[in-house]
Formats: C-alpha cells, structure tokens, sequence
C-alpha cells in the first residue's frame, strides 16, 4: 500500500545558497529484501534506527535514496540510489520490511553522475591519438586510435552494444601522434585524419563506408603538431583543418579546396609551445574562433575569424601554469561559449566566463589532482548543464566536477583508468543515452572504458 511521507528537509548545495526540499511517496512491501543484482546498483549505505518509521526518514533525508531496507532484528536500515529494476532484486526474508520511492518530488543540489568500470580495447604499439565517432552511419560511435610506435591506425567499429572485438589496421606515415574525425569529401562519411610526426607531413584518409578507408594523399605541416581540429572554418560548406604547431609557435589551417583536397597550412602565430586547439564561435557573429594553450607563456589565444577563413592576432588570457588542454563550451547556460582549461603545471582547472562578445575577462580557479592533462566537458548527469571531466597522467585517474547549473563545480569525483592515460573523450557507445568515459592509456597500452550506471 502507498502512503506519503511529507517531511521537508533543508539541504545546502556546494557553491549554491539555495535551499532543497524533498517529497516521497513510498510503496512497501513486507517480508522482501532489497539487494543488488548488477555491477552498476549503488552498494548500500547502513545506518541504526529503530523503527521502520525512522528507516523512512532516513531514506527522505538522503536525496540519492530510491529504495530502503528495514531489517528489525538487529535495526539496519540499508539505504540504496537504485530501485526495483534488472540492477536489483527483491527476496524473501520473514519479517524485513522494504520501501521503494515511487513519487520523488525535489529540488535537487545537482543529479549525481556514477561509473563502474567495463572492458577495454588493446591497442597497438605506443598509443598516441584517439577519436570516438559514428564512422559506417549505424548511429553507434566507433573508435579510432593511432600507435605512434606502429605507424598506423586502428579502426574499431562499435557491435551495436558498445564492444569493440575487431580492429582494421591502416598504415600512416611515421609517427603518428594524433587524429580527428570528420568528413573532408563531402559524402557525409567521417574521414580520418592523421598527423605523423617523423615525416612532417598530414595523412588522410577517406571513408568508402563499412568501416573502410582508403589513403588519399599527405600534407605538408610541422614535426611537432600536436592537436587537429576537423571544422568549416570559412563558410563554405566544406570542412577544414585546424592543427596547433608546439615548436613553431603557430596554429595552422589548411583550408578545403573540395573533394577533400586541402590547400597548403597557412600559420598564425600564438604563444609559446602551443598545445592544443578548440574552435568556437566566441563572439557571437556566426564565424569559428580558434582558441589555444600556449603552454610555455601560461596563457591561452584566442584568434577570432575574420570571416574569409583568415583570422585576426591572438588576444590573450593568463592561466595557471602549463596549460595543456582546452575546451570552448558554454557551462553557465547563457547563450555565450565559455573557456575551460588544464593546468597541468599548477594543479588545476581554469575556467574563463564569456562576457558577450568574445572576451573573457574573469578566471576562476579550482584544484585538481596531479598533473591533469586533458579533460572533456560533456552533460554527464543529464541536469542540461556541461560537466568537466579530467585525466591524470600521474595518479592513473579521472575526476568528474559536476555543473552546479551556474557554471560553478561540485567537489571532484575519481575513478581509476589504465596505466598513464593522456586523453579521453565522453561519449555513449552503447545507445542508452548515457555517456561513458574512455581514456587512452599509454602505460597498459589500451582504451579503459568507464560504463556509465
């Protein structure tokens, strides 16, 4: 029989002064334990009480809590954020009560985001580069790695479950220390694009379809490019290539000329040791900016778009120190692309707020763990507002912060990953609309996929 309890309870949100309540209707059955049957229902968290009647309130005061089990012999009341579904199972147990939260009615200080850990995908010699995207048009993304040590790479078409169990293998020139997505020839079919180190020069290759590709030409860039970038820069209806020169202190683009033929790179300069790339609209006039780390002067560049595919000089922003990786999302939910960035020397993230027209002139700074260097900034939890998402190289971990709904973040959650992960990208490979977390794991030589629950 359902009843409702109507207790308030005032709950204070990191970062927000805003106060919660909540609201529960209960289904309850007697003689039934509540148990987990699945690696992604949360483990139970116990506490003393005397009555069922307290087990309740327990459950009301712990805003994650979906199902209780009171246990009066010896007066455990187990809280658990799941309910009756493949990841839990009800048995029989004379005389244990079990409450099921049926009407949830909250404001909640942020929806909680969980992961378990799930398989892994060897990879080859060195991994180096890694692009997640739906490449043979079934509406599952697929998985692309380059093996700096092997020269090549690895296509992994997703088996429509989010498992990857064959590779297809493509010789690159040597070196390769990056790839991107995206389609060059105009077909609708993502392309490869692949920049090799030791040869100085860019591979493409284009998709034909059935997770094929075949070689179509190389590019001449720089030894030391470190970050590409697949996107229409000058309007034209056919994607261009971004690519940020470390040593040359440049971020060069290489305009489509059709087919997927690219014009020579024509460079910009930035700061010192540019490392990675992000391009956005910043400021609002319906062209991509591009935005980059430059890691020796502790700042980040911003370089507008003039709008024939050229830009304007870098305007510049401090950082911490070391900036390695960015990203240009907006996480405050005005409208305006905002700016995130890694500090890989100083511990810590940056964030930049947009003030509408391109210039951001406000940095907040949270601590990290050790050493973060590279991050995703994707809806994890599904509340409409952009999470951050980062890897230690260092500890062999992620941290997830977790959008308050006002651009500001929660404490950092960690997970573990492979030995010495460099990068990740948050995406749902398995088509229950929930993103999992891969990162390439230099040390183990693999992809580790963190399954979201």
């Amino acid at each position: 029989m359902a009843y409702q309890v109507l207790l308030g309870l005032l709950m204070f949100a990191i970062g927000s002064s805003s106060q919660d309540f909540r609201s529960i209707r209960f289904s309850k059955v007697n003689d039934k334990l509540y148990q987990c049957n699945d690696a992604c229902c949360s483990p139970s968290t116990s506490v003393t009480v005397s009555t069922s009647r307290y087990c309740e309130i327990a459950c009301l005061a712990t805003n994650t809590c979906r199902t209780a089990t009171y246990m009066p012999s010896n007066n455990i009341c187990q809280l658990f954020s799941d309910r009756l579904t493949t990841r839990g199972v009800m048995s029989t147990v004379t005389g244990v009560q079990s409450m099921t939260v049926i009407d949830d009615r909250s404001t909640d200080a942020g929806n909680s985001a969980t992961y378990v850990s799930g398989s892994s995908i060897r990879t080859g010699s060195g991994p180096s580069g890694l692009a997640v995207m739906d490449i043979n048009s079934d509406n599952k993304a697929d998985v692309v790695i380059t093996n700096f040590m092997g020269n090549n790479v690895m296509v992994f078409c997703n088996d429509g479950a989010g498992n990857f169990p064959h590779s297809t293998s493509y010789s690159v020139g040597p070196y390769p220390n990056c790839v991107a997505l995206g389609d060059l020839d105009g077909d609708g079919q993502p392309d490869i694009v692949v920049m090799n180190q030791a040869s100085t020069n860019i591979s493409v290759l284009l998709n034909v379809g059935q997770c094929t590709f075949v070689y179509q030409a190389s590019y001449a860039s720089y030894s030391d490019s470190t970050s590409i970038v697949i996107v229409d820069i000058n309007h034209d209806n056919k994607n261009d290539v971004v690519v940020a020169n470390m040593n040359k202190n440049s971020v060069g683009v290489l305009l489509n000329m059709g087919n997927g033929l690219l014009a020579s790179q024509v460079t910009y300069p930035t700061g010192s040791q540019p490392k990675t790339v992000a391009v956005a609209d910043v400021n609002n006039d319906h062209l991509l900016d591009i935005i980059v780390t430059n890691q020796n002067s502790a700042n980040i560049g911003v370089l507008l778009n003039n709008g024939d595919g050229t830009f304007s000089s870098q305007v510049t922003y401090a950082t911490g120190s070391s900036p390695t990786a960015v990203a240009a999302v907006d996480i405050n939910s005005n409208g305006q692309i905002d700016i995130i960035v890694t500090n890989s020397g100083s511990n810590s993230i940056s964030t930049f707020f947009n003030n509408g027209n391109g210039l951001f002139p406000n940095q907040i700074i949270y601590p990290t763990n050790s050493s973060p260097s590279a991050l995703a900034v994707v809806d994890i939890n599904n509340d409409n507002s952009s999470d951050i998402i980062v890897v230690y190289t260092n500890t062999n971990s992620v941290g997830i912060f977790l959008n308050s709904g006002n651009g500001t973040f929660l404490n950092e959650i960690i997970y573990p990953t492979g030995a010495v992960p460099f990068l990740v990208v948050v995406i749902d490979i398995n088509g229950d609309g929930k993103p999992e977390i891969l990162t390439l794991d230099r040390g183990s030589t693999d992809v580790r996929i963190l399954r979201h629950c």
